[in-house]
């Protein structure tokens, strides 16, 4: 058996601060002592700060846990990082082997691709599987190779139980809170949207109301059909921002439906003062920022920003005071949907020489498609050649598509047809319809060169179609509720 020394000797021998070791127990051989030295001789990278802090208390049991290091680190292809409970059970464990990373979010029932480990800068996020228990405490370990420093050399891990340890809230908010709230610093009911909607039963009949503090939400979100009566608040539009890279190549399999940032299947659902980012790049496939696919759903004040297909909605469905902003079929789904005062930005594509496209709605014969009522449609202004489309269909596919604009401001970059057929010259119970349309400063515009299948409405049809009720069979109120 090797000799022994103390702690304060390893530490002191291994250069443990500045070479980012933490190991385990009072003792270490000086076998430990010499692969640690070597490990902080090869590696330059270190732990700076590691939150939750090692000893807080009263932690949300859905919060990502973050390592800061003295450098920006580059993340290994092997190495786990374990989260075990107190008694010694390891309650999960991230293994950066695997093929494929997989967990469930809220109730669907197909897992989704994630990301486990997120690096930014010198930081690094964890996202574990699932939620902590309640009034448990928890070290985590983190094996070395799991991060590498800039040439390479591993980190030298986190071995020791002691050195982050933290200890969860004591209890979950009280049955039938109907206000939670979310902040990412620590502060509130929960670290995560996911957490605070995890918590809504099932079956919810009263409002619940999810305040949302200012901050970066990194997360896929998802509502399924049993949680009704959901309004998601953001305390700060621009400064409350949920974010993540998801897409149909990461997350398309079976229906496509796991592929959007926000995922809603429930009823009654409302979204308000927030802003959600799907942060894949231009040509990454489609990247839904929000999907919504239940009656009743609100959009109010929100800000919406992706590049295919921002915003996918299945059911009645009321848009007001929001911004939107893509550049292929960036509004799209079966309608019916009511858009008010609205920004709708078409932004240049780079990767395509293919035009921009405001929307594709795919309704049948028996409900409504899309109406946009005093919106603005906008985009960068480029060289005439440099057309976008106020809606496309394939009417082989979809004969009764419906998209109608009523009084909406238009970018000069809309084509002078203004519609788009695929497959077809002529589609007899496609409804392509306008009033009144006008450029940014509000002088009406010239539409005689507008495509032949489209049709220009009368005031008395206008006035009709200017109501939500009418269109989507509901009343929607002013603002969300």
């Amino acid at each position: 058996m090797g000799a022994r020394v103390t702690r304060k000797e390893f530490l002191r021998a291994s250069g443990a601060v500045a070479g980012g070791v933490l190991t385990g127990g009072m003792l270490a051989s000086a076998a430990e002592v010499l692969s640690a030295r070597l490990a902080s001789a090869a590696s330059t990278l270190s732990a700076t700060t590691l939150t939750p802090g090692s000893g807080a208390q009263q932690i949300c049991v859905d919060t990502p846990l973050t390592i800061a290091f003295n450098q920006a680190p580059r993340l290994g292809t092997s190495g786990r990082i374990r989260v075990v409970r107190a008694d010694g059970t390891v309650v999960d464990t991230i293994d950066l082997s695997a093929a494929t990373q997989t967990k469930v979010i809220g109730t669907a029932t197909t897992p989704f691709n994630f990301h486990p480990v997120i690096v930014t800068g010198n930081s690094a996020a964890i996202f574990l599987h699932q939620a902590l228990a309640y009034g448990q405490s928890y070290h985590v370990l983190v094996d070395p190779g799991v991060f590498l420093d800039s040439t390479g050399q591993p980190f030298a891990g986190i071995s020791d139980p002691n050195a982050w340890r933290f200890q969860t809230k004591s209890a979950a908010p009280r049955a039938g809170t109907t206000t939670l709230t979310v902040a990412a610093d620590g502060t509130g009911d929960f670290c995560t949207v996911q957490g605070a909607i995890d918590f809504v039963p099932a079956g919810n009949t009263q409002r619940v109301h999810v305040q949302v503090k200012p901050g970066t939400y990194t997360e896929i979100v998802y509502a399924g059909p049993t949680k009704t009566m959901i309004t998601v608040l953001g305390l700060d539009r621009a400064g409350t921002v949920v974010q993540y890279a998801n897409n149909n190549t990461f997350n398309g399999a079976v229906t496509g439906n796991n592929r959007a940032l926000f995922g809603v299947d429930a009823a009654d659902f409302a979204l308000q003062t927030i802003t959600l980012h799907n942060t894949t790049p231009e040509g990454g496939s489609q990247a839904e920022a929000f999907r919504g696919s239940a009656q009743r759903i609100m959009l109010d004040r929100v800000t919406l920003r992706s590049r295919q297909d921002t915003l996918r909605l299945q059911g009645a469905a009321f848009v007001t005071n929001s911004y939107l902003e893509g550049d292929v079929d960036f509004t799209w789904g079966n309608g019916g949907v009511f858009f008010n005062a609205c920004e709708i930005r078409a932004l240049h594509r780079t990767v395509s020489s293919s035009t921009d496209i405001f929307a594709q709605i795919r309704n049948g014969q028996s409900n409504h498609g899309n109406v946009y009522l005093n919106c603005q449609l906008t985009g960068p202004n480029l060289t005439s050649a440099d057309t976008v489309f106020l809606a496309r269909i394939d009417p082989t596919k979809f004969p009764f598509s419906q998209v109608v604009y009523l009084s909406c401001a238009m970018n000069p970059r809309v084509a002078a047809a203004g519609w788009q057929l695929n497959n077809a010259t002529t589609a007899p119970n496609v409804q392509f319809w306008e009033h009144r349309s006008t450029d940014l400063a509000g002088k009406p515009l010239n539409v005689s060169g507008r495509a032949s299948f489209s049709r220009q409405i009368t005031d008395a049809q206008a006035a009709q179609w200017s109501s939500p009720t009418f269109v989507l069979g509901w009343t929607p109120p002013a603002t969300a509720p």
